[in-house]
Protein backbone atom coordinates (compact mmCIF):
# COMPACT_ATOMS: atom_id res chain seq x y z
CA UNK A 1 0.00 0.00 0.00
CA UNK A 2 2.56 2.17 0.61
CA UNK A 3 4.88 1.78 -1.97
CA UNK A 4 1.42 2.98 -4.34
CA UNK A 5 0.76 6.05 -2.57
CA UNK A 6 5.11 6.72 -2.83
CA UNK A 7 4.36 6.60 -6.58
CA UNK A 8 1.05 9.09 -6.41
CA UNK A 9 1.96 12.08 -8.47
CA UNK A 10 -0.37 14.90 -6.91
CA UNK A 11 0.74 17.63 -9.35
CA UNK A 12 -2.26 18.94 -11.62
CA UNK A 13 -0.63 19.00 -15.39
CA UNK A 14 -0.92 22.56 -15.72
CA UNK A 15 1.71 25.78 -17.63
CA UNK A 16 4.64 24.40 -19.11
CA UNK A 17 3.77 20.85 -18.47
CA UNK A 18 0.75 20.66 -20.46
CA UNK A 19 2.65 22.85 -23.11
CA UNK A 20 5.63 20.66 -22.99
CA UNK A 21 3.30 17.82 -23.31
CA UNK A 22 1.53 19.29 -26.31
CA UNK A 23 4.42 20.27 -28.63
CA UNK A 24 5.44 16.77 -28.34
CA UNK A 25 1.80 15.54 -29.70
CA UNK A 26 0.71 14.60 -26.40
CA UNK A 27 -2.77 15.15 -24.81
CA UNK A 28 -2.54 17.07 -21.55
CA UNK A 29 -5.99 16.29 -19.51
CA UNK A 30 -6.19 17.65 -16.27
CA UNK A 31 -6.70 13.57 -15.02
CA UNK A 32 -3.56 12.85 -16.29
CA UNK A 33 -1.80 12.44 -13.26
CA UNK A 34 -4.48 9.90 -12.40
CA UNK A 35 -3.44 7.56 -15.41
CA UNK A 36 0.18 8.30 -14.83
CA UNK A 37 1.64 4.61 -14.84
CA UNK A 38 -1.50 2.94 -15.95
CA UNK A 39 -1.28 -0.07 -17.96
CA UNK A 40 -3.42 1.74 -20.93
CA UNK A 41 -4.99 5.43 -21.15
CA UNK A 42 -7.76 5.91 -23.56
CA UNK A 43 -10.88 8.41 -24.38
CA UNK A 44 -13.06 6.15 -25.37
CA UNK A 45 -15.56 9.20 -25.80
CA UNK A 46 -14.00 11.23 -28.86
CA UNK A 47 -14.26 10.56 -32.26
CA UNK A 48 -12.16 9.77 -34.97
CA UNK A 49 -11.79 13.29 -35.94
CA UNK A 50 -11.52 14.66 -32.72
CA UNK A 51 -8.27 12.64 -31.32
CA UNK A 52 -7.03 14.31 -34.88
CA UNK A 53 -6.95 17.52 -34.60
CA UNK A 54 -3.79 19.23 -33.31
CA UNK A 55 -3.85 20.14 -29.41
CA UNK A 56 -2.20 23.86 -29.27
CA UNK A 57 0.37 24.21 -26.43
CA UNK A 58 -0.53 24.80 -23.04
CA UNK A 59 -4.10 23.95 -23.53
CA UNK A 60 -5.73 21.18 -21.07
CA UNK A 61 -8.34 19.14 -21.76
CA UNK A 62 -11.16 18.00 -20.48
CA UNK A 63 -13.55 14.99 -20.67
CA UNK A 64 -17.07 14.65 -19.52
CA UNK A 65 -17.15 11.21 -18.09
CA UNK A 66 -19.37 11.99 -14.85
CA UNK A 67 -19.95 8.39 -13.94
CA UNK A 68 -17.72 5.56 -13.24
CA UNK A 69 -17.87 1.70 -11.02
CA UNK A 70 -15.79 -0.87 -11.19
CA UNK A 71 -16.81 -4.32 -10.64
CA UNK A 72 -14.24 -7.54 -11.07
CA UNK A 73 -12.55 -6.79 -14.70
CA UNK A 74 -15.03 -4.48 -15.45
CA UNK A 75 -14.73 -0.60 -15.51
CA UNK A 76 -18.46 1.30 -16.40
CA UNK A 77 -18.41 4.50 -17.82
CA UNK A 78 -21.18 6.98 -18.46
CA UNK A 79 -20.54 10.61 -20.28
CA UNK A 80 -22.79 13.44 -19.78
CA UNK A 81 -24.90 12.55 -22.48
CA UNK A 82 -25.40 9.27 -21.62
CA UNK A 83 -23.34 6.69 -23.61
CA UNK A 84 -22.55 4.16 -21.36
CA UNK A 85 -19.51 2.32 -22.29
CA UNK A 86 -17.99 -1.06 -20.58
CA UNK A 87 -14.18 -1.49 -20.76
CA UNK A 88 -11.99 -4.42 -19.67
CA UNK A 89 -9.59 -3.61 -17.39
CA UNK A 90 -6.83 -5.40 -18.23
CA UNK A 91 -6.21 -3.84 -22.10
CA UNK A 92 -9.06 -1.14 -21.89
CA UNK A 93 -11.21 -2.43 -24.66
CA UNK A 94 -15.05 -1.34 -24.97
CA UNK A 95 -16.41 -4.70 -24.44
CA UNK A 96 -20.12 -3.46 -24.95
CA UNK A 97 -21.88 0.33 -25.54
CA UNK A 98 -25.28 1.55 -25.06
CA UNK A 99 -27.11 5.12 -24.82
CA UNK A 100 -28.71 5.43 -21.08
CA UNK A 101 -30.03 8.53 -20.29
CA UNK A 102 -28.10 11.21 -19.07
CA UNK A 103 -26.12 10.56 -15.34
CA UNK A 104 -26.13 12.46 -12.37
CA UNK A 105 -22.85 13.47 -11.50
CA UNK A 106 -20.97 9.66 -9.79
CA UNK A 107 -24.68 8.50 -10.26
CA UNK A 108 -23.45 4.75 -10.84
CA UNK A 109 -23.28 2.20 -9.00
CA UNK A 110 -23.11 -1.71 -8.75
CA UNK A 111 -24.93 -3.63 -5.81
CA UNK A 112 -25.83 -7.75 -6.48
CA UNK A 113 -24.36 -8.24 -9.55
CA UNK A 114 -26.58 -5.45 -11.17
CA UNK A 115 -26.11 -1.91 -12.23
CA UNK A 116 -27.58 1.21 -11.00
CA UNK A 117 -27.76 4.49 -12.95
CA UNK A 118 -29.45 7.80 -10.99
CA UNK A 119 -30.45 10.27 -14.00
CA UNK A 120 -30.46 14.15 -14.43
CA UNK A 121 -34.40 13.36 -14.37
CA UNK A 122 -34.28 12.01 -10.68
CA UNK A 123 -34.68 8.05 -11.98
CA UNK A 124 -32.98 5.48 -10.33
CA UNK A 125 -32.68 2.57 -13.14
CA UNK A 126 -31.61 -0.95 -12.74
CA UNK A 127 -29.60 -1.53 -15.58
CA UNK A 128 -29.17 -5.34 -15.61
CA UNK A 129 -26.70 -7.71 -14.44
Amino acid sequence: MTESVAKFNGKWITGWAAGSMARKGGKPFRTLRVAEGAKWVVDPFLSPAEKAKPVKPGTQLYNDIHALALAGNRLYAVHKDGRLKVFNTADGKVLASRKVPPPMWDGLAIASGRLYLTTKAGEVLCLGE
